[in-house]
């Protein structure tokens, strides 16, 4: 398949590699919805305060449709099977609209509004798509995790040794000051999801058929940018803060790949979320 094809990836056992599911195809829709989780109170004096805990997205995946040759041996619905069972048990997934572009950065440095460009490690998702890279008229989400909770959408004028992503435009926000993780993505890679509890029960299934003709895939998933602050704090620098240093471990590296032979070196998902090596997915 092309390598711009939509792809969930994710790891079904800790004592596995990475799977994912390649759709084969352009998606019928993508649609996000930017939320937050937040908690609002007001005094007996009529004083008000809120708390935010965080941002929180619902990335709505839709493909109509497909399988309309063989809707009763069809590779990508018994793919996405397997995904919606461990989402269904509480694990995550990555998403990306197109495989190469599954691209994030976390920042080396600090930036201040005005900046024209975001300072990065390289891609920390290079063990699932190592290949993937930004290019001019790409557009980025920059964002910071909590407690900064910022989020922007640039635009990629040019790319700099694989790390310094260059924008047509300034930016709004401070990020990878210290206080909070930064980092810049490709706008329709989303690294970190899962089903929300919610959405986890029999009468709410996401891959439908109609009368076995065809299959149709409508899954909404929340990404959590703290989740993915999480993992991506999971890892330690060469020389954390420094624009442009080396990393000596990056999320790239610390990610298991699709290798099954030999020792499965690295982390699953499931296992940086839970800040260990060894450890159980995080169910």
């Amino acid at each position: 398949m092309s390598s711009t094809d939509p792809r969930f990836y994710y790891y079904p056992e800790s004592t596995g590699g990475l799977a994912y599911v390649d759709l084969g195809g352009p998606l019928t829709n993508i649609t996000v919805i930017p939320g937050i989780v937040r908690k609002d109170g007001v005094g007996y004096d009529g004083s008000y305060s809120t708390a935010v805990y965080g941002p929180d997205f619902t990335v709505r995946v839709l493909v109509e449709h497909f399988g309309a040759d063989s809707p009763g041996a069809n590779a990508t619905e018994r793919g996405l099977q397997g995904l919606i069972n461990h989402l269904r048990r509480g694990g995550a997934c990555g998403f990306t609209r197109r495989h190469d572009k599954a691209w994030c950065g976390k920042f080396s440095g600090g930036t201040a509004p005005g900046w024209g460009y975001a300072p990065t490690f390289g891609n920390e998702f290079s063990s699932w798509s190592g290949s993937a890279a930004l290019a001019s008229g790409d557009e980025v989400a920059i964002e910071s995790g909590p407690a900064r909770n910022r989020h922007e959408i640039g635009l990629v004028s040019s790319v700099t040794a694989g790390r310094t992503v260059n924008l047509s435009a300034t930016t709004l926000y401070e990020h990878g000051d210290g206080t909070a993780a930064s980092w810049c993505r490709y706008r329709w890679f989303f690294p970190v999801c899962y089903l929300p509890a919610d959405d986890a029960g029999a009468n709410a299934d996401p891959l439908t058929h109609d009368g076995l003709r065809n299959w149709t895939l409508d899954l909404r998933l929340r990404f959590s940018p703290g989740l993915l602050a999480t993992a991506l704090a999971g890892d330690t620098y060469k020389a954390p803060g420094i624009a442009g240093a080396t990393p000596a471990i990056t999320l790239g590296s610390a990610l298991r790949s699709t290798s099954t032979t030999g020792t499965l070196a690295g982390r699953t998902l499931d296992q940086m979320l839970a800040g260990n090596f060894t450890g159980p997915r995080r169910v």
